[in-house]
């Protein structure tokens, strides 16, 4: 199963919500993989490792120019693997417009995985460029953090559900689309209001999907 958290407001604890996922899940005893699509490589940072010491990131396998079986960096947190991601990402995204297929490269490149790592976690840029796009054909399940602290996380995660519908074209059903409350803080004016009325995020979700 292939998990992306996405979200094209910055700042609402995607990241970090994607690492603690991918650590939890570990507690099956199954090996997991975390991919850093990002070219800001927060989550490759987060799980201990210099982008500028990656020899072998993730810009290699977009690029074509190995198999993601090769990029694999072991045990970088208990039962957790990762892809690494290198600010080069992005201009490894700006080539990819002239592809043919350019939505299923990622896609693509981790099938070969899925079998190895019942669990994939993907992180992604704060935008709805085409790594994220990427990520998102790539997924069975699409996880949206939202700030309890900005309401504009909320809007992104309507655009979010937009940009699903319009990629339907590209795989054989819709991926499931919850969200989950993130960077909670009583002290928050908003966050104090949500505590006393909470938001309705129910239309955001898409049909037979809940939101968590």
């Amino acid at each position: 199963m292939v998990i992306c958290y996405a979200n094209q407001k910055g700042g609402v604890g995607k990241t970090t919500t994607a690492v603690n996922l991918a650590v939890c899940l570990t507690r099956s005893g199954d090996r997991v993989l975390a991919v850093d699509c990002d070219p800001q490589a927060t989550m490759t940072r987060q799980l201990g490792i210099d982008p500028r010491d990656v020899g072998i990131s993730l810009v290699d396998v977009l690029a074509g120019r190995t198999a993601a079986s090769t990029a694999l960096i072991g045990d970088v947190a208990s039962g957790v693997d990762v892809i690494a991601a290198a600010r080069e990402l992005s201009g490894v995204e700006m080539a990819l417009v002239a592809e043919l297929g350019r939505e299923r490269f990622l896609a693509d490149a981790l099938a070969p995985l899925t079998d190895r790592y019942p669990m994939i976690v993907l992180d992604t840029p704060p935008n709805l460029g085409l790594l994220t796009v990427n990520a998102l054909v790539s997924a069975d399940i699409i996880l949206a953090p939202v700030s309890c602290e900005d309401e504009a996380s909320v809007q992104g995660v309507v655009e979010l559900r937009g940009t699903l519908a319009k990629l339907c074209r590209l795989r054989d059903s819709e991926p499931d689309l919850l969200t989950s409350l993130t960077r909670w803080a009583r002290s928050r004016v908003m966050s104090h209001s949500q505590s006393r009325r909470p938001t309705d995020v129910s239309h955001l979700r898409t049909s037979g999907s809940p939101t968590g």
